[in-house]
């Protein structure tokens, strides 16, 4: 037998030397159970104050759906006016509300006029210059990443969008912080939307103003015109002594002169000169111009089109900004955690303090 284990490799051999033992393994565990138990309780301990000291986040959300139809009729009212095909449609007036909710500007003036400067940086207060410019910065991009607007997936049944916003302030401030956000977007889209219909709607009144006033400064200048050539006919048809019509032809009169192509001045200076007076006591050419009336009464369709905007809705709040619920810190899940890796660095320790004392021995004896 002993020469069958010296045939043996030598790892063989001293395979059962490397071997765990179990039963050993426990019975060293028990041994360390009060350094298990401290390291457990430290980790607990640290955790427990962790969890009761930091401050809170609380996170508010918001819903909103597209408006409905009858919500933003006002917008389409120049539209219909003129007879035109509404140029506002509900996705789109949506669109134009979701790119202001997540507007710079309106998140730069709502950080800066709550002061949540001293959220992200407490001593920002004793900053200036460039540190403060600095400061700031870093402060409103950690703002930033703590807002999120959260629009439908592709392919989606819904359209409906939500808006969060997440931070250590109390439930009811980050409420009305996303109140404020909300409310913005929604006024300066309605702002922003109602001015393009105000703006359109003057542009087309300064154009037909315009209209009006050439065809008027046209309607004036071919009247000086007809009074230049009728003075003219009127010295020619004195020097021949021409006081009534000159029979040419089977008519006789201003139609027929114009339509055979005669000088004015066969009609003879009487009627020459009763038309040219006419025309000098004229007090307005507007009776005479065409399409005028109608150019007046497109201006006063437009100039009645009025924008009411207390009529106009640009979103569907399908879920005004709740009041903040707690987020972070999840004091179970931490306690939780903190347990197990309790357990696990005390077994850890337990487990290095026994192979220390374990080789200690092996070398005292040896």
């Amino acid at each position: 037998m002993e020469k069958q284990l010296g045939n043996l490799p030598e790892s063989a051999r001293y395979a059962g030397e490397d071997e765990i033992d179990l039963f050993e393994l426990w019975n060293g565990l028990v041994e360390e159970k009060k350094l298990i138990l401290v390291s457990f309780i430290a980790v607990i301990a640290i955790a427990t104050v962790y969890a009761f000291w930091v401050k809170p986040t609380y996170q508010s959300s918001a819903y909103f759906l597209p408006p409905e139809k009858d919500a933003i009729q006002e917008l389409n009212r120049l539209d219909i006016q003129l007879g035109r095909n509404g140029s506002y449609v509900p996705l789109g007036v949506m669109n134009a509300f979701t790119k202001n909710l997540t507007s710079r500007s309106i998140l730069n003036d709502v950080f800066k006029e709550n002061n949540l400067m001293e959220v992200f940086d407490s001593g920002s207060s004793e900053l200036v210059g460039a540190d403060y410019q600095e400061a700031f910065n870093k402060a409103f991009e950690r703002f930033l990443s703590d807002y999120s607007v959260n629009f439908p997936r592709k392919n989606a049944n819904t359209s409906a969008v939500s808006a969060n916003l997440a931070l250590q302030v109390s439930e009811q401030d980050v409420q009305r912080l996303l109140s404020k956000i909300v409310n913005q977007a929604i006024e300066k889209t309605t702002k922003e939307l109602s001015g393009e219909v105000l703006f359109e709607r003057q542009t087309l009144m300064d154009q037909t103003q315009k209209e009006i006033d050439s065809a008027r400064l046209i309607a004036k200048a071919k009247r000086m015109d007809r009074i230049a050539r009728l003075g003219e006919a009127i010295v020619i048809a004195r020097k021949l002594n021409l006081a009534e019509p000159k029979a040419v032809g089977p008519e006789v009169g201003i139609q027929g002169v114009q339509a055979q192509g005669l000088p004015l001045y066969y009609l003879g200076y009487k009627l020459l000169e009763a038309e040219k007076s006419a025309l000098l006591e004229r007090k307005s050419d507007d009776p005479f111009i065409e399409r005028l009336r109608d150019l007046e009464e497109r201006l006063a369709l437009l100039n009645a089109v009025q924008v009411n905007l207390n009529n106009v809705s640009v979103v569907k709040v399908d879920q005004a900004p709740t009041l903040g619920e707690k987020i972070k810190p999840k004091k179970a899940l931490i306690l939780a955690v903190a347990g197990v890796l309790g357990l696990m660095l005390g077994v850890f320790v337990a487990l290095i303090r026994r192979a220390v004392k374990k080789r200690r021995a092996e070398m005292t004896v040896s």
